[in-house]
């Protein structure tokens, strides 16, 4: 049942207990209404009528016998009195007979009316046997009266009140009898007005609890749909917090058929297909960096290609051929496991990507918008500086590794890098792809790697990754170079360590070596020679230093252009 049909479903039970609760009302009120419109149309009209019998019989009895006592003794009342006496006694016979006639009319229409009790109707049946008997009296009662008349007419004072006494016989009968009519109409009408109120009473009491009975039973239904619909959705919202939450996934219990079951039932699907792209970025991770991994899964399925400033770094295993002779393949597969491993754990934790194992070097690159701005050249020379400290780390565990205490290989890595524009993306074809970085900044790199071979350096950087990086590494510039490959000249620079890590000899070392690459490039021969003695002097075994020592003697005898600036061309990768 979708939350359409429970709210639709629980409006119209609503509207049912509140419809039955009106039926029941008008019900009653139908009931209540009979009751008055029967005092009102019948009963109360009956009493009158009884009331009028009362007072007319003893209007028309009383009536005569003032006027036979006050007849004159042995005198005829004139003709226009004795017309008037006649006349007003018709007419109260008249009113008598009304009177009568309209007290059976309602006593016959309250009989046959199928709204009275029982009892009710007996005592209507006893009322009416009464009156019949009041009825058949009447007739003598009137003629009694027109006696009375005639006697008066005559002017016979005697035989009027002669004749008035045979108003005695009746007298019980329109007296004590119409009284008690009278008081058993009464007790009716008391009784059912006394029902009335009582009928009124059940009908606000009954209302009164219907509609607390359907309020609390709609209250009760609101409540239960709306818990149960709000369990599901604060379940749903629980599980949405947890999904947040690398890695906790739970899939929630289905229990409705509503549209709040068919959200779970598509959170369960989001939930499955977040635990299989774990288990895919789980497996491909150890084989490509996990946030490629992930960038890879959640794209559209369109080949990404982005152009950006990036710092792309290049390592390699100094004398790695001469390594793999000297030891085994189950021993150098360690070395390198071993190796690769503390280096990937460097670059990570600088925000950098493992773009490739080149054999036994490294390909990577940092960009944005894992290291921010423009701190990729930041985290690329600091990366590079702590793996040259986990390298000499490494080297003093080598006789464990290697299962060696004698004749141990050397172990040193040269490292390159650049920045400038690369283009990242996926690169394959159909059926084989990989995310890379490309680009002449990539080729540079590669580059610089080799060009420490040439001054004995580890660690090599361009201008540009020097003018970023600057502030947070102590760095020298070592040459102008064009490497293999490119016909413009590159700005190189050593990286020495970070910034103020330096000791006071290699500081003096990089004053001294200033002067001597500027005597080199004012071709001051003797100058720049005497500089990079004094170089190797401070620090034996400083690489650039030695090697310009080398390369200025060659220079003394050859015929040098009035445009030369100093370049060096490598010659090799």
């Amino acid at each position: 049942m979708t939350l359409r049909q429970k709210i639709v479903s629980l409006t119209l039970v609503l509207l049912v207990l509140f419809a039955l609760t009106a039926a029941a009302s008008v019900a009653l009120q139908d009931r209540m209404n009979d009751r008055f419109d029967l005092i009102v149309h019948d009963q109360l009209p009956l009493n009158t009528a009884s009331e009028n019998i009362d007072v007319a019989t003893d209007a028309y009895e009383l009536g005569l016998l003032r006027q036979a006592i006050g007849l004159p003794h042995g005198g005829a009342a004139t003709v226009a009195g004795t017309a008037d006496i006649e006349a007003a006694r018709q007419q109260d016979a008249e009113l008598l007979t009304k009177t009568f006639h309209e007290f059976e009319t309602i006593l016959e229409r309250m009989i046959a009316d199928p709204r009275l009790s029982i009892d009710d109707r007996v005592a209507l049946a006893n009322i009416r046997g009464r009156f019949t008997y009041m009825e058949r009296a009447l007739p003598d009662f009137i003629d009694a009266g027109r006696a009375v008349s005639e006697a008066i007419r005559a002017g016979d004072t005697d035989g009027a009140v002669r004749a008035a006494g045979h108003f005695a016989p009746y007298r019980p009968l329109f007296g004590a009898d119409v009284s008690a009519l009278r008081d058993e109409l009464a007790a009716m009408t008391t009784r059912e007005t006394a029902e009335a109120a009582r009928w009124h009473r059940d009908l606000i009491l009954l209302e009164v609890a219907m509609v607390t009975l359907a309020s609390l039973l709609g209250v009760s239904l609101a409540l239960a749909v709306s818990n149960r619909m709000m369990a599901g959705l604060t379940r749903l919202i629980e599980g949405t917090k947890r999904v947040q939450q690398p890695g906790n996934y739970e899939l929630l219990p289905v229990t409705s058929r509503d549209e709040i079951g068919a959200l779970t039932i598509a959170f369960n699907r989001m939930v499955e297909d977040l635990r299989a792209k774990d288990r895919i970025k789980e497996t491909f991770g150890t084989f490509v960096d996990p946030r490629v991994v992930a960038n890879l899964i959640d794209a559209s399925g369109d080949s990404i290609a982005e152009r950006q400033v990036a710092t792309v770094f290049f390592s390699d295993i100094k004398g790695f051929s001469t390594l793999s002779e000297l030891l085994t393949a189950p021993t150098m597969v360690k070395l390198l496991n071993t190796y690769f491993s503390e280096m990937c754990d460097i670059i990570h934790g600088r925000r950098g990507f493992i773009d490739k194992y080149i054999g036994d070097g490294v390909m990577a690159f940092w960009t944005g918008p894992f290291s921010p701005g423009e701190t990729h050249a930041v985290d690329a020379c600091l990366s590079a500086l702590a793996q040259q400290d986990a390298i000499a780390g490494l080297r003093e565990r080598l006789p464990d590794i290697l299962g060696m205490r004698r004749n141990l290989p050397e172990f040193s890595v040269r490292m390159g890098m650049a920045t400038g524009d690369v283009i990242v993306g996926t690169v394959g074809s159909a059926v084989a792809r990989s995310f890379t970085a490309i680009g002449d900044t990539v080729n540079l790199a590669s580059r610089l790697e080799g060009v420490n071979k040439a001054f004995g350096t580890r660690i090599l950087i361009n201008e540009t990754t020097f003018r970023l990086a600057q502030h947070e590494i102590e760095a020298r510039e070592l040459d102008f170079v064009t490497v293999v490959g490119k016909v413009e000249p590159t700005r190189v620079y050593e990286v020495m360590g970070a910034i103020g890590t330096l000791s006071n000899a290699q500081y003096e070392l990089c004053g001294l070596f200033a002067e001597g690459l500027a005597a080199y490039r004012a071709r001051d021969w003797d100058r720049a020679d005497g500089r990079f003695a004094d170089c190797l002097a401070v620090l034996p075994d400083d690489g650039p230093s030695a090697a310009f020592r080398e390369r200025i003697p060659q220079l003394r005898e050859a015929v040098l252009p009035s445009d030369w600036d100093g370049v060096w061309h490598a010659t090799s990768k």
